[in-house]
Formats: C-alpha cells, structure tokens, sequence
C-alpha cells in the first residue's frame, strides 16, 4: 500500500491572504465616493422632482383660484423652510394645502427672486423663477416657467 506524504501546498499561504486581503480593500475604498455621488444624485433629482410637483399643485390651485382673486394677486404660493427641509404649498389664507420633507442636506436656492414663490390666478409666477438644487457636488438647475 502506497503511503501519501503530506503536501505542505494545502490552502493558501499568509503572503496569498494579504495581497487578496489589499486589491479587496482598495476596491472598496474606490467604490465608496462613486456610491456617494450616485446617492447624492438621486437625492437632489428626488427633491426637484418635489418640487416640480409643488409647482404643479400651486398651478392648479392658482388656475381653480377659489377666492375669486384678479390676475396680479397671488392665488397660491410655494415656500421653503430651510430649517425644516420642507417644500409647502399655499393659499392666501397662509393654510397648507401641500408639503413635502425632502432628504437631509438638499439646498433650494432660487437663482431669480427670493422664496416664497407666488402664483397667480393665470398660473404664471408674479415675477421670474430659477433655482438650483444640490447636495455635495452634485445639483441641477432650472425654470420651470
């Protein structure tokens, strides 16, 4: 009967380990800023997707125009509250009718005008509207009107 002499080649060596353990970490380190822009991104078209939908409600609120108000005075308006990261629509009244909490660390600046935006009763904003949304390096910027 042929005895087997024990190979000293099973499993791997500490050098093996080490160097799977290093191209492991340094694909995790790269992949870490990529998953943040990716998320920060998302994020930033999620609040201007809030935001076109306040724009949308404020439109149509403005457009019904319940009080019966005359063109040149505000039938709605769009407020954002920094502290709270809220998107609110408005009546004249200062009533609530619509709000959205968008994702922690999203800045809304208006690049025309200051907030809150109003609406009219022909669904056109009393004065221009811009803005910018961002988080991080990422941002978008537009006119909806």
């Amino acid at each position: 009967m042929v005895e087997r002499i024990p190979d000293k080649r099973d499993g791997f060596t500490l050098v093996e380990m080490m160097v799977t353990l290093a191209i492991i970490a340094f694909l995790g380190l790269t992949a870490v800023p990529l998953t943040q822009r990716l998320i920060h991104s998302a994020q930033v078209d999620t609040a201007d997707a809030q935001l076109m939908q306040a724009i949308a409600v404020a439109r149509s609120l403005a457009m019904r125009n319940p009080g019966g108000l005359t063109d040149g005075t505000p039938a709605a308006q769009i407020d954002y509250d920094e502290e709270t990261q809220t998107v609110s629509v408005r009546v004249p009244s200062g009533d609530s009718v619509w709000e959205a909490v968008l994702s922690p660390g999203i800045e809304i600046t208006r690049t025309s005008g200051n907030f809150p935006l109003e609406i009219t009763n022909k669904g056109r904003p009393l004065g221009n509207f811009g803005y910018r949304i961002s988080k991080g390096n990422e941002y978008t910027d537009s006119s909806p009107f």
